[in-house]
């Protein structure tokens, strides 16, 4: 199941995931909110099959995944030929300093074995004004699970600011039927 403490899934986990989810709207949505286009340089933390990598690609942006998952890395790159992904995680970013304009993560924040590291990793892989966006289901308030509430979410808008993003924001945005809560900071 996990290398280490990074959470990796097996082959049929990534193959049912796969099946069921394969372009939830919350992917399509992260690329309208970031507002990417032509120029920008793109990494999705977690990419799973490739959705948002495909959605950013045909918005003209250049596009890098990664994720833990051998079988959703296979995925990603065949549904994206153009994309660069990898094999990694958030902790540890084999990517040069100030590389991407743009970082985000889609519904796999919560999968993050130690979002501090992987914050100072995030902010040395982003270029000065580079925007890192952490997009998660909008769970009631008091709860917890696979997503994040408003109290949690407030408080990872602060964790950013210490460890040297600026403009931690919280927005909540609709997608399909759910509700998503994104947490934004700037380098």
């Amino acid at each position: 199941m996990a290398t280490g403490d990074i959470e990796s899934w097996s082959g049929l986990c990534s193959w049912l995931y796969s099946l069921f989810s394969s372009d939830p709207p919350s992917n399509e949505a992260m690329v309208r909110h970031a507002a990417v286009g032509r120029g920008d340089r793109i990494l999705d933390i977690g990419c799973g099959p490739g959705a948002s990598l495909e959605h950013a690609h045909a918005a003209g942006v250049e596009v890098f995944g990664v994720d833990p998952t051998p079988g959703m890395v296979k995925r990603a790159v065949r549904r994206v030929p153009a994309a660069t992904v990898v094999q990694g995680s958030a902790e540890h970013l084999d990517f040069d300093d100030g590389f991407f304009t743009h970082v985000w993560s889609v519904a796999s924040y919560h999968h993050w074995a130690y979002p501090e590291r992987a914050f100072d990793e995030i902010r040395r892989v982003l270029q000065p004004g580079g925007r890192l966006f952490v997009m998660e289901r909008l769970l009631k308030d008091g709860k917890k699970g696979h997503g994040l509430n408003r109290g949690d979410a407030d408080d990872l808008a602060a964790t950013l600011t210490d460890h040297g993003f600026t403009d931690g924001n919280v927005d909540v945005i609709k997608a399909g039927r759910k509700e998503y809560v994104v947490v934004s900071g700037t380098v």
